[in-house]
């Protein structure tokens, strides 16, 4: 999926990593979607508070007329609600006046689903340490 949207994906340590950690304490879970014995879609969820992220997530072009991804969220959300969540974040849309911005058809995906679009302020770090994080940018490039 990173290739055919151009996005760089992040590599398999940082997933074992992240559900390593968050999992156990119930902050994530992974869901699948499967058709066929295929699974078709994937997709990454962080909780905290009331609030469920897809954090991360990819499908197959394989079968997409079986809309594997839709199902995939509606589920999601149901089981976040159950799990009593008050809000189902997509985390990241492109502006819409960006018609070139590499997240429009991912956006195009989120935005089908309705809800709120919400502009928060962008992360910004904070360096306690600049050699560290020197070291840090150093191997983001």
């Amino acid at each position: 999926m990173s290739s055919r949207q151009g996005i760089e994906a992040k590599p398999g340590s940082y997933f074992r990593d992240l559900i390593s950690i968050a999992s156990p304490l119930r902050q994530a879970a992974l869901f699948f979607a499967e058709y066929r014995g295929r699974r078709l879609a994937a997709a990454l969820v962080t909780y905290l508070g009331g609030k469920a992220t897809y954090f991360f997530g990819g499908s197959l072009v394989l079968h997409r007329k079986v809309m594997a991804p839709y199902l995939l969220h509606f589920e999601i959300m149901r089981r976040a609600k159950a799990r009593g969540c008050e809000w189902y974040d997509f985390w990241g849309i492109a502006p819409k006046d960006d018609p070139d911005h590499p997240w429009q058809d991912i956006s195009a995906f989120k935005r089908k689903f309705g809800g709120v679009e919400v502009n928060l302020v962008p992360a910004l770090d904070y360096v306690y340490d600049a050699a560290a994080y020197e070291r840090y940018v150093a191997a983001e490039k």
